[in-house]
Formats: structure tokens, sequence, C-alpha cells
């Protein structure tokens, strides 16, 4: 059961929102009743480093409440929990792309509505959001081991201009017509990516498929290829599996494969060639060859180091390639040296848009007893400089950066430059019992 996984960290969520989501401009209205019953310390607002806060609404806005004129909305990182098995959850609000705060952080997750298209290996992304939240059982847990909270999601243009309210149980997959949920009575809907509005549903009773019920993960059986779901069915006795076919236009379910689906591969074996996004790569005789899309194509040695394992991760006009000592280089795509590194260097989480993405490098810091820790992420631009140190986390959304560092929760742009700045949970003064 995903909830007892994605909820234990919620315990905290009227508390985080309440406090760092306050503005230095004005005071924040107190969060309504319905969550947790916490007491909030004001005075943890007045801190030693000065915020960068604006609001676009003075009063606690755990809503999105809809409007034509924000542009596009930025999640931000405004609160955290913290659990010794599970690590730090972060909690998100929205907020314009120049830092203006729209909603308070009340989300467990922020993310765009994308899908992957086999055709490019990769995900492409839409023009919406997908706003993770959640809600108190209403009865209470069950028993002690029972999560105390339910998720909740919304779908929401991506300039806020409409938006769903959080009627959703579960997210089963999403795709460019939109994304397929469960809804509060347990029917399965198809809400559009176009303005939220419902496509088709398939009614809590007559679900085509049993194995497809809320409050489950659904990785393992559920992907999408353009226009259609692909569900993996099991035999419980036999154990064998076959898939079915799902019309995502109207809720059709297929007798067999559609016509010209593409399942796209990674690699083809005839030209010795690898799949990226944007092209495709092969290793020969130390040499590194690279074909885009475009047409265009590169030649040059693999860096000295480079061993039978290294192989490179290749994002627009720069590579890194991993070495076989866990060491990482930067290149141009002419070969050119930018950045050496000896952690593992990758290219950060872009979850939105198509800005170049940056570079992060992260090093695992364990505590006394060796059992965890924290890591510490270093994040470089696209000419190898070293750009901030982050002591929590790193995302990129667009050319915006979400940033979790040892005193503050940031998004800036993609020279670090502060658009919101607020001060991070674990940095203030209180003591574990409040």
């Amino acid at each position: 059961m995903k909830r007892t996984i994605t909820l234990i960290f919620t315990a905290m969520l009227a508390l985080l929102t309440a406090a760092c989501g306050a503005s230095e401009a004005g005071p924040a209205a107190s969060p309504a009743p319905s969550g947790p019953n916490v007491q909030v310390h004001w005075d943890a607002l007045e801190t030693p480093q000065a915020g960068t806060v604006e609001r676009w609404y003075e009063e606690y806005t755990p809503e999105l409440i809809p409007s034509d004129e924000y542009g596009q909305l930025v999640p931000y990182i405004g609160g955290e929990s913290q659990s010794e098995i599970w690590g730090t959850s972060w909690f998100y609000g929205l907020a314009t792309h120049d830092g203006v705060i729209v909603t308070d952080p009340v989300f467990l997750e922020v993310t765009a509505l994308d899908w992957y298209d086999p055709a490019k290996y990769g995900r492409v992304q839409g023009g919406a959001l997908i706003l993770h939240s959640a809600v108190e059982v209403a009865d209470g847990p069950v028993d002690e081991y029972s999560p105390g909270f339910e998720d909740r999601y919304g779908l929401a243009a991506a300039d806020g201009s409409w938006y769903t309210g959080q009627v959703y149980t579960d997210l089963i997959c999403q795709s460019e017509l939109g994304a397929l949920f469960f809804d509060l009575d347990g029917c399965i809907v198809m809400v559009s990516a176009g303005g939220g509005a419902e496509l088709w549903r398939w009614e809590a009773g007559e679900i085509p498929f049993e194995g497809l019920v809320p409050d489950m993960y659904y990785w393992d059986s559920v992907s999408t290829s353009g226009d259609y779901m692909i569900y993996t069915e099991w035999d419980g006795a036999t154990g064998d599996s076959w898939l079915t076919y799902v019309d995502l236009r109207d809720g059709s379910v297929l007798d067999g494969e559609p016509e010209g689906l593409d399942h796209g591969s990674a690699y083809d074996p005839e030209s010795d060639r690898t799949r990226f996004s944007g092209g495709w790569y092969s290793i020969s005789g130390g040499v590194l060859s690279i074909e885009l899309d475009s047409g265009e194509t590169h030649s040059f040695p693999m860096p000295e180091g480079s061993g039978e394992y290294s192989y490179p991760d290749i994002d627009g006009d720069r590579a890194i390639i991993s070495l076989d000592d866990g060491a990482s280089v930067m290149t141009d795509l002419d070969g050119n040296e930018l950045l050496r590194t000896d952690e593992y260097m990758y290219w950060i989480w872009q979850q939105y848009g198509d800005a170049p993405r940056l570079a992060t490098a992260a090093e695992f810091i364990a505590d006394e007893s060796g059992t965890s820790g924290h890591s510490i992420f270093t994040v470089y631009d696209r000419d190898g400089r070293e750009l901030l140190v982050a002591d929590g986390t790193a995302n990129q959304f667009g050319d915006r950066l979400q940033i979790a560092d040892a005193e503050s929760y940031r998004l800036t742009d993609l020279e670090g430059n502060d658009l919101i700045r607020l001060s991070r949970w674990q940095a203030m003064d209180i003591p574990a019992e409040d």
C-alpha cells in the first residue's frame, strides 16, 4: 500500500506550511483547522538571515486560486519533514516565474504532466501540473501502523488559469491527452490536459481490469505510448502475463495492439548504436561517435581514465562521461574537457521545459553511526564552473532551481540569484517536542 510510504512524512504538514509560507511583508492568516493539532511558533520567522518573500495574496493560501494573470507557475520548496526510514520529504508551494508566492507549501509533490515518448527515447512534458497533497483520514487511522493521511491529486494549467481542485485519490498514468485518476468514489476518470474537463470515466463497479484498484502502485503494470495505456494483466495461478491496450481518447479496451504503436528501442544492433534523447551514439576503438537527430555528427576520443564500462550521458551540446574509477568528466561535443570530478556527476533532474540542464555531483556524508546521513550537492553550470552547494536537494524546473541549502529553502534562476528565500526548518532552534 503506497500511503504507508508517501504519507509517513505529513504529520508536520500544517506547522510547516504555516511557518515557512509566511511573508515578512505581512502576517499570514492561521491555517484552517483541517490538519494536525500543532502549535505554531511565529517567533521562528524572525531569523538572522533576511528572507526574500513576496506574496500574491496576503492571507494563507492552501489552494490554487485560478487566474489568468500569474503567467507560468513554478514550484518552490517551503518546508520539510524527516523520517529515520525514508529520509527527508519536501513540501512545495506554487509561485510565479519571478518568485511571487501564489500558494503556501501544502503539496507533497508538484510535477509537470509528462509521458514517455519512445520515438524520442525520453519524456515529454505537457502544459499542465499535477499537484499531490494529503488530507487527514476522516475517522482516524485504524491502528498504530496505519497512515493517518490520504493522498489527494489535482490537475492545473501550467499558468494557473484553471484547476480541478484536489479531488482525486490516485494517479494511474499520464499522456499527452491528460491524466487518468481515481476519484473519491472509486471511479476512474480521464481528465483533459487542455482545461481539466472529464473526457470519460469508468464507474467503480465497471472497471474492466480486476487488478486496477485504488491505493496501489502502477509502475510495473501501467505505461503509456501515444494515445494508449498499456496495462499488464497477470494470471495469479500460472504467473503468465499479457498486455491489454486502452484508447485514452474514449476509454475503449482494444482486442490487440493498435497499429503503428512505437515501442522504440535503446539499441540498434545493426549499427551498434545506443539511443539517447536527441540522437544516437556509439563507442568503438576508444572513440565516441555522436549522431544528433538534426543530422549533425561529432567524433572524439574518450577522455583519459575511460574504460570498458565508461559511457556518455549526452544533453544538447554537452556530455557527462562516467569513468571506471567512479569519477566523471564533462565535455563539449568536440571532446574539450570542461570539468573533471572525483564524484559521480549527472545532469540535474529537469522537471519541466527545455532550458539547458545543469550538472550536479553528490557527496554522501554519513553520521557517527554510519547507518544514515545526508548528501551534499554541488551544482555546476554547463561550462563546468561551480555554481552553488546545496545541503539538502537541488532540482531544476525549467530555468529555475529549487534548492535546500544548510540555512534556507531557495528558488533561484540558473545563475543562483534568489527569487525566493525562506529559512529552512531544520535550521530553526525549536525544541523537538514542539
